[in-house]
């Protein structure tokens, strides 16, 4: 039985120019059954985000003044939350980071062959079609640690009665933090963990970019301890000491 075409919306700036650079990659994708559309990214934003759609930001010029954190705050208004992929310019390091920052799973450079982008879109679109429990499966019952509850069916945190939704990419990582009861996880460890066996050029920057998004949602630093040197440990949440 064929594979179900993952779904991406490619996002460029308005402009004969842009489009015409996306060309070749929209053929390539329509060769490796992915359905993509070119759209304005003030187009997009527009309209309610789609579960599950992969949204690909094309270049620096597509993001504009809404910025990283804007598309990121749309693509997770919906659950699951759309995947996001920045392209931008080769060896622009700090779009890359900022993005990933913001909320993205990916970000790849545009220089990128449409083959690798390809790759890049299935396994993000496998990871956010994907709802995370403790024991793996959908459905699974709430994970609780002192005042911290974890929903694997809405992918939210709940930290003293309020709900916090997450990324999948963050919600797996709390989980492996949880299930750790208290043990330290490497970078290495946490970035299997968030992004499994996806052949995605993911850096252990990725893991640190994760945790502050972590510890700015639930507005408590101590949410996830740094062991200097080594890596991450759920911190103690409750105030009983």
């Amino acid at each position: 039985m064929a594979a179900r075409p993952a779904r991406v919306t490619v996002v460029i700036a308005v402009g004969a120019d842009a489009r015409d650079a996306v060309a070749p990659t929209l053929a390539v994708l329509g060769r490796e059954a992915i359905d993509a559309t070119v759209t304005p990214l003030a187009s997009l934003l527009a309209a309610p985000a789609t579960a599950g759609v992969v949204v690909v930001t094309w270049g620096a010029s597509a993001v504009g003044a809404a910025g990283f954190d804007a598309v990121a705050a749309w693509a997770h208004g919906v659950n699951p939350p759309a995947g996001l992929i920045a392209v931008v310019g080769d060896g622009d390091v700090t779009a890359a980071e900022q993005a990933l920052r913001a909320g993205y799973d990916d970000a790849a450079g545009v220089g990128c062959s449409p083959r690798e982008l390809a790759a890049r879109i299935r396994a993000v679109h496998r990871r956010v079609v994907r709802t995370p429990t403790p024991g793996g499966g959908r459905g699974g019952r709430r994970l609780v640690h002192r005042n911290l509850v974890l929903d694997p069916d809405s992918c939210e945190l709940w930290l003293d009665g309020k709900p916090i939704p997450l990324t999948v990419t963050e919600f797996t990582m709390v989980v492996a933090l949880v299930r750790a009861r208290g043990g330290v996880l490497t970078r290495t460890e946490l970035l299997d963990q968030a992004w499994g066996n996806d052949s995605l050029e993911v850096g252990e920057r990725a893991v640190d970019n994760v945790v502050l998004r972590l510890r700015k949602k639930v507005g408590r630093p101590e949410l996830i301890e740094t062991v200097r040197g080594i890596g991450f440990r759920l911190g103690r949440l409750d105030d009983d000491g």
